[in-house]
């Protein structure tokens, strides 16, 4: 009587688990496939990295103008901001713990928390923000964004849709992560990292019409955020070992955008790039060395009206553009 007391406790606690299990792997998938948010066009806040306090933080420039250290209650160094489809929080890496991770702010500056990579992955799965750092194509009629996807573990694509959410399009579909996207000032290709064959991120870039993908580094450091030069003709890079960017130093590299001639960029080496339209179309924002130090310039869609955003002795960094949900746009 005793053991079959106990072989039935244990057929029901098996069962419990299973559908305790099955309860969560449904959660999880309804989580990943949620409707993406679809973005308005309204005028957007931008947010960049800057070491114009002495160590790297995140700043939104609010449209009255007003500057904001979103990060400034970190003493360490914060890189290369996205933001999640709601506008509500940014995205980053940090050095904050010692090492290289994850991290993210709300856009008031508010909850700033240092994350591991599972923890990142969770907090996706929690709060559905399954889309983040959208990117406009040129004119602004297009989007380029990371997508979290089910799997095991979830793997992380690019898709491209129009700017109202239409035709949308998965990129790439690879087993790892591809991301730190931006636009070839034509509209056709997007530059992106991906995890290669050597466990560290290179450098590809992705025709967006016919899917082809071409590899352009292949090295034992990682690369973070390439962008073009304003005329398409070249891509620059951040090569980085972690200890460096512990320390808060970058190594940018450039090449041609075919992926020949890679070198470090030299001290007197100017470079104009990472065009990054605004969700309406109507304004550029662009980053140069021009001057000795990287500022942030805006100018009309058209190339006209150019304006220097930033100054001084510090370097301006990677803006993007707010977005903004459509249910949430006013006329």
């Amino acid at each position: 009587m005793t053991k079959k007391r106990v072989r039935n406790g244990l057929v029901l606690g098996g069962l419990v688990v299973v559908v305790l299990l099955a309860a969560v792997i449904i959660w999880v998938y309804r989580q990943l496939t949620k409707e993406t948010i679809k973005l308005g066009s309204s005028e957007g806040e931008l947010v960049f990295m800057s070491d114009r306090d002495g160590d790297w933080d995140l700043y939104l420039l609010d449209k009255e103008g007003e500057l904001h250290n979103l990060t400034a209650e970190s003493d360490a160094h914060e890189y290369y901001p996205g933001f999640t489809f709601d506008g509500e929080q940014i995205s980053m890496f940090s050095t904050a713990t010692g090492d290289v991770t994850p991290a993210r702010v709300n856009t008031d500056g508010s909850n700033f928390k240092t994350q591991s990579m599972i923890e990142s992955i969770m907090s996706v799965l929690t709060e559905g923000n399954t889309d983040w750092d959208p990117a406009w194509d040129p004119g602004g009629d297009r989007l380029a964004w990371n997508k979290v996807l089910p799997g095991m573990p979830p793997k992380i694509d690019l898709f491209v849709s129009d700017a109202n959410g239409e035709n949308r399009v998965q990129i790439t579909d690879d087993n790892a992560l591809e991301g730190m996207h931006a636009w070839s000032p034509d509209g056709t290709e997007l530059a992106y990292v991906s995890l290669g064959d050597n466990s560290k991120y290179n450098t590809y870039k992705i025709n967006v019409f016919d899917k082809t993908a071409v590899r352009l580094t292949d090295h034992n450091t990682n690369d973070y955020q390439p962008f073009w030069s304003t005329d398409g003709s070249k891509i620059l890079v951040i090569f980085s070992f972690r200890v460096a960017m512990v320390d808060g130093e970058t190594e940018m590299s450039v090449m041609n955008a075919d992926g020949s001639d890679l070198h470090s960029l030299g001290e007197d080496e100017v470079f104009s790039g990472d065009l990054t339209y605004s969700p309406y179309g109507g304004e550029v924002a662009y980053v140069s060395n021009e001057t000795g130090y990287w500022h942030i310039y805006l100018m009309d869609a058209d190339g006209s009206n150019v304006r220097q955003l930033t100054e001084g002795e510090s370097n301006n960094l990677y803006p993007a553009w707010r977005p903004v949900p459509a249910e949430e746009v006013t006329e």
